[in-house]
């Protein structure tokens, strides 16, 4: 039952990759599993424990039919959905909220992903998608090429993107990029059209961020759900 953890990585900050790991490989993470692993990796097991109690589908297992009633998919027949797929699992978001009404069959999205964004200069999500080496700047120069773009935040309070930054190499390191392409809130879907249609895009502004901040590891984290994005990613 617990074949193959003895080969998972042990640094604590793979956890969440280990127990989608066993989730794939071995089935549901059950109590005891979760156990297992916490005692290979020396970590708490009151504390992995939380982390399986948090992420839902991890009590699930890899084929599953998931059917999303969240606002969206429940506005346009969600529920009938549901209701046509017997034994499906109803979850309140799956991140394809331009699909609704949206199912899951393991890493299956259905209807198939579409890619209908808007598309202009600003955001150029149609264009070719090589992976060139990100053009060296000093951090000052960074700073102004951020001001000058009027760059904010989206999260509500409009917070100035250089102030950020420059914040950020204020402070003594060691420092670590990390990217939030969650995407939690119901509707918010812009960040997987990015990563979908141009992953290399993504892969420089990470490596710009990590020179800038002197970093030597960054992180993207991603939903479960967002298979597509996650296959292209790791491409690029």
């Amino acid at each position: 039952m617990t074949a193959g953890l003895e080969t998972l990585p042990l640094e604590r900050t793979r956890l969440l990759d280990n127990l989608g790991w066993i989730r794939r490989n071995v089935g549901p993470v059950t109590p005891e599993l979760s156990d297992a692993l916490a005692d290979h990796m020396n970590i708490r097991r009151g504390e992995v424990a939380e982390v399986v109690s948090f992420y839902s589908y991890l009590h699930l297992p890899a084929d599953v039919v998931r059917v999303c009633t969240g606002p969206v998919c429940d506005c346009l027949d969600g529920r009938a959905l549901l209701e046509a797929n017997p034994g499906a699992v109803e979850v309140p978001c799956l991140g394809h909220c331009d699909l609704a009404p949206v199912l899951m069959r393991g890493d299956e999205v259905v209807p198939a992903v579409t890619h209908a964004a808007n598309h202009g200069p600003s955001i150029d999500l149609l264009a070719p998608d090589d992976l060139r080496e990100p053009v060296a700047m000093e951090p000052d120069r960074i700073v102004e090429e951020l001001e000058a773009s009027g760059l904010v935040g989206y999260g509500g309070a409009g917070f100035p993107t250089a102030r950020k930054w420059a914040t950020v190499r204020g402070f003594p390191g060691p420092r670590v990029v990390i990217v939030n392409a969650d995407e939690g809130e119901p509707g918010t879907i812009k960040d997987r059209y990015v990563m979908e249609l141009r992953p290399n895009l993504l892969a420089e502004g990470i490596a710009i961020a990590m020179r800038f901040a002197e970093a030597e590891e960054g992180y993207v984290y991603l939903r479960e759900e967002y298979a597509t994005a996650r296959e292209r990613l790791s491409l690029a």
